[in-house]
């Protein structure tokens, strides 16, 4: 199931990521294997209301035909979350860590299958932009993205 399609909204109502590993992730040093950061929600646009950092969310995706066990990596910068043991990314799908699950659910009650979305992390995004870092359960970086929300770094090109 991609949650991608699913989950973004239009763009001028919020700052919806989309990551492109090869291009944005700055490198994995323990494999090509490993699951990327494939999208970052934060800083939502709620037009004149406040905005609610409880919607925050960071997409996980694996892309191997293997599953992945990430029992006790961690997001080590950015927010910390760590996930719990026995705890597996499937093959070629997505994992959601989400600020308050709760919230997330409610706002897409499609995507949560009883395991595959996380959280809360400990946190908050900035809405100027932040390195997000996922680390393996001996402080391995397996995965780290930064983010910004101006100039070309959110321009999707072919």
């Amino acid at each position: 199931m991609q949650i991608s399609s699913t989950l973004r909204p239009s763009p001028r109502r919020s700052f919806t990521i989309a990551l492109t590993s090869a291009l944005l992730s700055l490198g994995s040093p323990i494999g090509s294997s490993n699951p990327v950061i494939s999208e970052i929600f934060y800083h939502e646009d709620r037009g004149l209301n406040p905005e609610n950092p409880l919607t925050e969310w960071i997409e996980l995706h694996n892309p191997t035909p293997a599953p992945i066990n990430i029992s006790n990596w961690s997001f080590t910068r950015g927010v910390t979350f760590t996930f719990p043991g026995n705890t597996f990314l499937l093959p070629n799908s997505f994992m959601i860590v989400a600020a308050d699950p709760a919230t997330f659910n409610a706002a897409h009650s499609a995507v949560d299958n009883g395991t595959n979305v996380f959280g809360p992390w400990i946190g908050r995004l900035r809405n100027s932009g932040e390195t997000i870092e996922l680390s393996g359960p001996f402080g391995e970086r397996v995965d780290r993205v930064n983010f910004a929300d101006e100039g070309d770094w959110a321009i999707l090109r072919p």
